[in-house]
């Protein structure tokens, strides 16, 4: 019955988020083309180098290579989630799970932040795309560092978006705008159950199975 509830909530969700998303949003969009650059960019820290990842041990070194490897230039599918509206975003979490410590969410920056954490939580749990534990995902992410700024004026707020490839982990990208500057952050976000969805309407059950419902939209390339 819980499955079924949760079904009915993300195809709701996925049907009406891409109108939402058009007509409300007022922040930060970034293209599919940037996006994909970010993604290409956090392959090179990897791959490339790079003292960071280097000097770090081998293990973590393995895992950040079979993460990044299968980065390309395009990705399959670029999410792009609605964070800038969530005051109340876990709440599936909250009805099944009974942990409503996490309910109220004053700022986006602490839904964004609770959205990464969770995630890569579940990601961990899963198994997902090398069983990396909680501790080693967040280690590669600190090491890769995956961060970038550019000047886009009147673009404040904040956004995330996730790149789905055929061959890779899924990047989460957090971006945040404020007085003409907009920063990015690339996260390594190894769930293998987000690596196979095939639409932004799985995507939206995978969020909301995970404790996040919110509209989201696929970005296509320019």
């Amino acid at each position: 019955m819980k499955r079924l509830l949760i079904v009915i909530l993300a195809l709701l969700i996925a049907c009406t988020g891409s109108s939402a998303m058009a007509q409300e949003r007022t922040g930060i969009d970034m293209s599919y083309e940037r996006c994909a650059e970010m993604g290409m960019y956090m392959r090179e820290l990897v791959m490339g180098d790079y003292m960071s990842i280097k000097q770090a041990p081998e293990s973590l070194q393995a895992i950040a290579r079979g993460w990044a490897a299968g980065i390309t230039e395009k990705p399959r599918m670029v999410i792009q989630l609605d964070v800038e509206n969530q005051s109340q975003v876990v709440t599936t979490r909250a009805v099944f799970s009974k942990q409503p410590d996490v309910v109220e969410l004053e700022a986006v920056s602490q839904v964004v932040v609770a959205i990464w954490q969770y995630l890569a939580r579940a990601a961990a749990v899963e198994g997902g795309v090398s069983d990396a534990s909680y501790q080693e995902i967040m280690q590669v992410n600190g090491l890769v560092n995956a961060a970038t700024m550019y000047a886009e004026p009147g673009r404040d707020g904040d956004a995330m978006y996730i790149l789905l490839y055929e061959d890779a982990s899924p990047v989460l990208l957090i971006v945040s705008g404020e007085n003409g500057g907009v920063s990015v952050r690339g996260m390594f976000l190894p769930s293998e159950k987000l690596a196979r969805c095939s639409n932004y309407g799985e995507v939206a059950m995978y969020l909301l199975i995970n404790g996040f419902g919110m509209p989201c939209q696929e970005i296509k390339p320019e």
